[in-house]
C-alpha cells in the first residue's frame, strides 16, 4: 500500500514530451500533471533542482515526483532525493534496475523468490488501465496465510522481491510519463477480504520494513489505493497499519466495504475491471493456489487420538504433511507389515512421537518403504491436552520411489 515511485531512468536526459504510443487522451488528472504546465508553474524550483542534481538526476518527472512529495519543500526534497541516489548506490540499484527493465511485471516468479511470493501472496501488479491512464495494481493480502508465508519467505527475501519489482513498475511508469507528457502513478486495488489480526501480527516486520523501504525512495508512485472488502473490525487493522504511512500516502487511501463496485467503477472503465469486481473484464489477475488442496479436515478430541492407516507398496514412497490450527498436536508414524516366515506382524517405526510445530507452518515428512507391501499407521495424538480439542488438516499420499529405500525419514517444516 506504501506510496512511491520515481521514473528511475537514471541520469538520461529525455525530453519532457514525446510522442505517445497509447491512444491516451487527458482529462483532469492529465491536465493537473502535465509537465509542461508543471515546469512553468514551479520553474524556479525545477531550475534549483536541475542544478543540485546535474549529471545525477536529470529526470524533470523524477524531480517533480520529490517536490511533489514533500510539498516543494525544496530543503526536504533536495535531502530525500540525496539519500534515495546513495540507497541506490549502496545496493546497485542500476544493476538491478537493468535486470528487470524488460520484464513483464506479472510474470512474478521471473523476479528474485517470486515464485514462492505468488503462491501464498495473490497480486497482479500491471492488470489494467485506469481512468487517467495509470495502471491498476491487484492485489488479496487477505489471502495470505500468516504462518506460511513467513515460513517460506524471509523478511530479506520479501524486500529483495519489492524492490526489483518496483524498479520493473517504475521504470515502465518513467517511460510512459515521457510518452504522454504526463506524471503517470499507480492505481491500487487492496482486496482484504479474509484480513485479520493474525494477518498484522504474524506479518508485521515485512510490512514495516516493505513500506519504509517504499516511501523513503520510491515517492510519488501511487495515485490511489482503493482497499475493498474492509471487514467490520477495520479500524483495529487501521489502527495498526496507518502510524506505517506517511501522511501523503495516508490521504490516497480509500477504503470501502463489501459494496465497492460504484467507487472502483468512478476510477476504472468497466472493460478494465475484473469481473469479480464488478467490471466486464473476463482476465483474471492472478492464478490462486488451492493450498488446501488433498487435506482432509479432522478434529482430534481433548484427551483423545485420532489414527489413519494407508496401504503402502513395495518400494513406495510415503509422503505426508499436516496442518493444525493455534496449536501443536502430537505424531508419530509406524510402518506393520507381516513376517511371512514367523506368519507374525513387524512394526518399524517410521517417526517416534513427538510433538509437531504444524500450527507454525505446514509440517512434511517422507519415507521410503521396504521391499514388502505393508501399512502405515499415523496417529494423531491430544492425549496431553485434556480441555482442548485440535483442528488438524492432512494429506497423505504414495507414489513412486524417487529414493532408496536406505534413505532414512525426513520430517521438515514446510
Amino acid at each position: 500500500m506504501a506510496d512511491g515511485g520515481d521514473g528511475l531512468l537514471g541520469s538520461a536526459v529525455l525530453p519532457v514530451r514525446q510522442a505517445s504510443a497509447l491512444n491516451w487522451k487527458p482529462g483532469q488528472y492529465g491536465r493537473d500533471n502535465d509537465m509542461e504546465v508543471l515546469q512553468a508553474t514551479y520553474a524556479e524550483q525545477f531550475a534549483v533542482m536541475k542544478e543540485r542534481f546535474k549529471g545525477r538526476e536529470d529526470d524533470p518527472y523524477i524531480q517533480y515526483r520529490f517536490m511533489k512529495a514533500f510539498k516543494f519543500n525544496l530543503d526536504e526534497a533536495i535531502a530525500h532525493l540525496e539519500a534515495t541516489i546513495a540507497w541506490k548506490a549502496s545496493i546497485g540499484y542500476e544493476a538491478i534496475a537493468a535486470s528487470v527493465r524488460d520484464l513483464d511485471p506479472n510474470d512474478l516468479e521471473k523476479f528474485p523468490h517470486g515464485e514462492m511470493i505468488q503462491r501464498y501472496f495473490p497480486q497482479c501488479p500491471r492488470y489494467s488501465m485506469d481512468l487517467d491512464g495509470n495502471p491498476v495494481d491487484v492485489s488479496c493480502p487477505g489471502m495470505i496465510i500468516p504462518n506460511e508465508f513467513c515460513a517460506h519467505v524471509t523478511v530479506e527475501q520479501m524486500e529483495a522481491f519489492q524492490v526489483h519489482l518496483v524498479a520493473n513498475l517504475s521504470q515502465w511508469l518513467g517511460a510512459r510519463s515521457h510518452e504522454r507528457g504526463v506524471v503517470v502513478r499507480m492505481t491500487r486495488i487492496i482486496d482484504i477480504q479474509g484480513l485479520s489480526m493474525k494477518h498484522l501480527t504474524t506479518l508485521l516486520p515485512t510490512l514495516r520494513r516493505s513500506m519504509a523501504v517504499a516511501q523513503a525512495n520510491f515517492v510519488e508512485h501511487m495515485a490511489r489505493a482503493i482497499v475493498i472488502n474492509a471487514p467490520s473490525m477495520f479500524n483495529y487493522i487501521w489502527a495498526i497499519v496507518k502510524p506505517l504511512l506517511n501522511e501523503r500516502t495516508q490521504q490516497k487511501v480509500i477504503i470501502v466495504g463489501s459494496d465497492y463496485r460504484a467507487t472502483l467503477l468512478k476510477y476504472i472503465a468497466p472493460d478494465q475491471l475484473p469481473e469479480c469486481y464488478g467490471g466486464t473484464c473476463k482476465r483474471v489477475p492472478f492464478t490462486h493456489f488451492d493450498h488446501d488442496a488433498g487435506f482432509e479436515n479432522s478434529v482430534v478430541a481433548a484427551g483423545g487420538s485420532v489414527q489413519k492407516t494407508i496401504d503402502v507398496g513395495p518400494g513406495m514412497l510415503l509422503e505426508w504433511a499436516v496442518r493444525s490450527a493455534d496449536k501443536d498436536i502430537g505424531l508419530d508414524v509406524r510402518f506393520v507389515c507381516n513376517d511371512n516366515a514367523a506368519n507374525s506382524p513387524i512394526e518399524e517405526v517410521i517417526l517416534p512421537p513427538s510433538r509437531i510445530q504444524s500450527h507454525v507452518s505446514t509440517v512434511r515428512g517422507t519415507w521410503t518403504a521396504p521391499a514388502r507391501p505393508g501399512k502405515a499407521v499415523f496417529t494423531f495424538d491430544n492425549s496431553y491436552s485434556m480441555f482442548t480439542s485440535k483442528s488438524i488438516k492432512v494429506r497423505i499420499e504414495t507414489s513412486f520411489p524417487v529414493a532408496t529405500p536406505s534413505d532414512p525419514p525426513v520430517l521438515n517444516p514446510e
